[in-house]
């Protein structure tokens, strides 16, 4: 279950494993700088990991598998979610869209 989150609105990754984790990481920085106000919340099967605590919220993915994001989709803490793939590099603000 997602944890609870003071943001109605908020960017939302999905990465399992270390790589996708890292690329997730570098992703919601540029979020964060971009979009401070902004929740950021993750899903990843490494919650215990240092780049997960840059998220305001961390979802468990338990045993993860090919189709995990497909899965964890609907697990969004936000009433309001932009999903982010991890390979991105935001470069604007996102607070419109939201």
């Amino acid at each position: 279950m997602a944890q609870e989150t003071e943001h109605q609105s908020g960017v939302y990754f999905i990465a399992t494993g270390a790589r996708y984790l890292k690329a997730a990481a570098r992703a919601a920085a540029s979020v964060r700088q971009m979009c401070p106000d902004l929740g950021l919340a993750i899903a990843t099967d490494l919650t215990d990991a240092p780049e997960a605590a840059m998220f305001d919220v961390v979802v468990s993915v338990e045993n993860p598998h090919r189709r995990s994001k497909v899965d964890m989709l609907s697990k969004t803490p936000f009433e309001r979610t932009i999903y982010l793939d991890t390979d991105v590099k935001v470069v604007a603000d996102l607070s419109g869209i939201v």
